[in-house]
């Protein structure tokens, strides 16, 4: 069974229910410098070294030659993020840096950093948190942290959950997580649980955000919290997020929990996670 009283050194400190949002700052470790660290401003400023991918240089190249067309610069953006390599981090940067773009076109790099799947853009990412307070693009920093799949982003998501006295960014940091796919992230969404366990939407969220990991790691805490739990609603919420682990182990769990029950409704749930849990998996 895997450890949830932790998260590798970092505990989320207990609060009382009087003030849900009072979360004190857990120590977190200091991020090593790296390339996605420093923003490059100003539309005039040297393009980033592009790397040997030919791809980088054309659509780079692209988006700073086309100004007639934000349709085709917009997309120029999220071929980057789809190239998945530390040299598009720094094209998206760029981007992201000159405040004579267009906004829209700056918002759009930001899901794209994510997209890139890197520890630079994490760095990145949350070098932009921590310098913007604009909620706008804190929320969007946000699930595109947890888009990168890095362990280093489940670092940055709890710190910002922990910091933050925002309610509304604490739950956008649930699903991030969540889409991390990481077993750190497990352990993390279990401490968020335990701290709120008074909280409904943060229960409900952190039911599906244990599912979205696709983790072997997340199949025993959500069993038990199905065996814990005297809330039917929640109970069928562990069941679907069984389902959506899409693993092995989830399948057999709820084979058990199918065979064990007599309500048909539990039944149903769980006869739909096994079909969820079997169907082909994205990357």
């Amino acid at each position: 069974m895997p450890t949830v009283d932790s998260l590798r050194g970092l505990t989320l400190l207990p609060i009382p229910v009087s003030a849900p949002f009072n979360l004190q700052p857990i120590p977190v470790p200091s991020r090593p410098a790296l390339p996605g660290d420093t923003l490059v401003r100003g539309g005039n400023a040297p393009a980033p070294t592009s790397s040997d991918d030919p791809r980088i240089g054309f659509l780079s190249d692209l988006y700073w030659s086309i100004s007639s067309s934000s349709a085709q610069r917009l997309l120029a953006i999220q071929a980057l993020g789809n190239c998945r390599t530390s040299a598009a981090v720094a094209q998206l940067q760029r981007i992201y840096g000159d405040d004579t773009q267009d906004n829209d076109l700056r918002q759009a790099a930001l899901p794209a950093l994510g997209k890139t799947r890197t520890d630079e853009a994490v760095a990145a990412l949350a070098g932009i948190y921590d310098n913007t307070f604009d909620s706008a693009v804190q929320q969007a920093v946000i699930p595109a942290l947890g888009a990168t799949r890095r362990p280093g982003a489940v670092v940055q998501l709890v710190r910002i959950f922990s910091n933050t006295f925002d309610g509304n960014l604490q739950q956008a940091v649930i699903p991030a997580l969540g889409a991390t796919r990481t077993d750190d992230a497990v352990a993390a969404l279990m401490n968020i649980y335990r701290s709120r366990s008074y909280d409904g939407n943060v229960q409900q969220g952190v039911i599906a955000a244990l599912g979205e990991t696709r983790s072997p790691a997340a199949v025993a805490p959500l069993m038990q919290l199905y065996n814990d739990i005297a809330l039917q609603s929640l109970q069928m919420s562990a069941i679907k997020a069984l389902g959506a682990t899409h693993t092995g182990e989830a399948i057999a769990q709820l084979q058990d929990i199918y065979q064990h029950t007599f309500d048909d409704q539990t039944r149903l749930a769980a006869l739909q996670a096994i079909a969820t849990a079997s169907e082909p998996t994205d990357t």
